[in-house]
Parts: C-alpha cells; structure tokens; sequence
C-alpha cells in the first residue's frame, strides 16, 4: 500500500534533481526529475486504481490518470490535466525519453534543458498535490 512516503520519496528525488542541477551535473538532474515524476505519477494512480501499474512512460500514466479522473467524475482535475499535458507536449515527451529510453543519452543535458525540465515536474506535483487533496488521500485510498 501506498503511503505519505511514497510521495515523501519523489520529492525527496526532485529535490535531489534540484541539487545536481545547481551542481552543473544536468544529465544526473534530468534523470532524477524524470524518476521523480514517474515515482509520483505511479503513487497517485495507484491509490486511485488500487493496484499498481507496470507502465513506465510518464505521457502513458499522465493519460491514464486524465481518464481516471473522468471515470471518478472529478471532472475539474481532469480537466486540469488535460490542459497539462496539452500544453506540455513536446517537454513530456523530451522528460518521458529519459524513462523509456534506458540506454537514453541525455541530450537536454545543458542547464537550461534541465531548468525546464525540473520546472515541469514541480508543476506536475502541484497538480498532484491537488489530486490528493481533492479526494482526500490522508492515510488510506479513496474516500468512502
């Protein structure tokens, strides 16, 4: 089961993300925030879904958890999301190579690459912070 952790853990990873890119090590920073927002996007669908999903591209589990949404009748944060992902096209699909890529040279790895990149993410996580919130993920899943 999912847990505060588990949401503790990604943005302990983005933070981490945050440290190398200050550290002028951009390509270790792109494949922490990449591992970050995978990390976070899983917790979330899975607390949603109730099992956990083997999927690993981050554009794949960003349209599952659209469709989620819409399925819950949380029509507001679907909406949100969509407009995320549509708006953020062609950065998730650079963040998204990162993860399904595993051999992947990173090719974003110059500072601003990654300042866009990490900006993204700490997007994301807002609007999964919100998601949380919204349905109330305090310590089990979904509310009764």
């Amino acid at each position: 089961m999912a847990t505060q952790e588990s949401r503790g853990e990604a943005e302990s990873v983005l933070s981490l993300a945050e440290e190398l890119l200050r550290e002028g090590k951009y390509d270790l920073s792109v494949i922490n925030t990449a591992y970050a927002t995978q990390l976070y996007l899983r917790r979330v669908l899975r607390r949603l879904l109730g099992s956990e999903l083997r999927e690993r591209s981050i554009v794949t589990l960003l349209s599952t958890l659209h469709l989620t949404l819409r399925e819950l009748g949380l029509n507001e944060l679907a909406r949100t999301t969509y407009e995320f992902i549509r708006g953020n096209e062609e950065l998730l699909r650079r963040l998204n190579e990162v993860i399904t890529n595993p051999f992947y040279e990173v090719t974003l790895s110059d500072r601003g690459g990654a300042e866009e990149l990490l900006k993204l993410a700490k997007s994301l996580f807002n609007i999964l912070k919100s998601i949380e919130d919204a349905v109330g993920f305090r310590g089990g899943g979904l509310p009764q």
